[in-house]
């Protein structure tokens, strides 16, 4: 099990991760922003996003989600998902104090840090508001698995602080402007309070993932170098992952009727360029990118646009479309045969792809290496003391 695995399973109410549930339930946030307007390009990962996402929040939509994006996904979209495999870890704002003296016997030790059994309890509420209701096998397990995460938690915050690493406010501030995109503050933290998080766990998760990034560079960023040579024999070896069916890229516009869709149609016969009129007229969310769907390969889109657009002659303007959203004009502005993509195309996302597979797996030997030699105690009788008990029958 990845270490994303083990510290993502927090978001479902039972012990194991599913993804097809539990991590969706979380990523409405995220389609939400995406419906807001953050702009990214689509890729074949986001199209899977939109399909399932659009089976969950919106069972009864006929038509794909899919074509309101183009082809790849913006750093935006990467750090909203990175955050959430750390939300549940930062569960609880306040951290505790190393070395502060404790009035009671803490429940849980990690070296120098201490986590009480009052915080442990706020913790476990925060993370599954559900857990009193639960069965005591059930509560168990929850509780193990977020000691375990809670461990990870304390031993970056010491070695962060062993190894006087910090970030600084403008770190902090330029973090959260990068993960909220086009959306302000009070905007975003009310995405995040209709999801179920609360803006104050989203700030400790961003200070912890801003710390376990710097930790990761100091300590191990010499591990996790991919060379040119990684990457090729890793393209010679995976080459079916890089066949490439037929695709076309393609740029829309849509309007609320069609009689508006023929008043731009006509001004594209004299002339006038479809990308600017996009971002005057458009009302897709990609209108600010000039109605740029990036490449795509049939069955990506509804049935009816594939019919439209894989025979449209390239820079040739459809005529109106109708659609569930309105009536879209479609632009094909290229397309490319099927075949291998040259390692040339596909060398920084094989670098990128090694890259993280190889951070993940040297940061969590890391970790179990860490856990290792740090003296850790868990007092869990105290869990027991602090449980009521049964009323017994008169």
């Amino acid at each position: 099990m990845s270490w994303f695995e083990k510290n993502c399973s927090g978001f479902s109410d039972c012990a194991s991760f599913c993804p097809e549930t539990a991590l969706f339930r979380n990523l409405g946030v995220i389609l939400r922003i995406c419906l807001c307007g953050v702009k990214y390009y689509a890729s074949a990962q986001m199209l899977d996003f939109l399909d399932l996402a659009k089976n969950y929040w919106f069972p009864k939509q006929k038509h794909s989600l899919r074509l309101l994006w183009c082809s790849r996904v913006h750093s935006t979209m990467k750090m909203v998902l990175l955050l959430l495999s750390f939300l549940l870890m930062a569960a609880c704002q306040q951290q505790p104090e190393t070395g502060a003296p404790q009035q009671s016997q803490p429940f849980l030790v990690v070296g120098d840090r201490h986590i009480s059994v009052d915080q442990f309890s706020r913790e476990m509420k925060a993370a599954y508001p559900q857990v009193d209701s639960m069965s005591g096998e059930d509560r168990r397990l929850l509780e193990k698995q977020l000691t375990k995460q809670l461990i990870d938690r304390e031993l970056i915050f010491g070695e962060a602080a062993r190894l006087n690493i910090s970030y600084t406010p403008d770190e902090l501030d330029d973090a959260m402007v990068d993960v909220r995109g086009q959306l302000t503050q009070d905007e975003f933290f009310q995405l995040l309070k209709d999801s179920g998080k609360t803006p104050e766990n989203w700030v400790e998760a961003l200070k912890l993932k801003l710390l376990t990034t710097k930790v990761i560079n100091a300590v191990l960023a010499d591990q996790i170098r991919i060379s040119d040579q990684d990457a090729i024999s890793y393209y010679r070896t995976h080459k079916p992952m890089f066949d490439r069916p037929e695709e076309i890229r393609a740029r829309q516009m849509l309007f609320k009727t069609r009689e508006d869709a023929l008043k731009i149609l006509a001004r594209l016969h004299d002339g006038e360029d479809f990308a600017e009129l996009a971002r005057d007229y458009s009302l897709s969310p990609d209108s600010e990118n000039g109605g740029s769907l990036g490449y795509f390969a049939r069955g990506q889109l509804p049935e009816e646009f594939d019919k439209v657009l894989f025979k449209l002659p390239v820079r040739q303007v459809s005529n109106p479309v109708k659609s569930p959203y309105g009536y879209h004009l479609f632009l094909v502005e290229r397309k490319r045969n099927a075949g291998l993509r040259p390692f040339a195309a596909v060398k920084d996302e094989i670098i990128e792809l090694l890259s993280q597979e190889k951070e993940e797996l040297v940061f969590q030997q890391w970790l179990d290496k860490l856990q290792k030699t740090t003296q850790t105690t868990v007092n869990w009788e105290l869990l027991e003391e602090e449980k009521p008990k049964p009323l017994k029958a008169p």
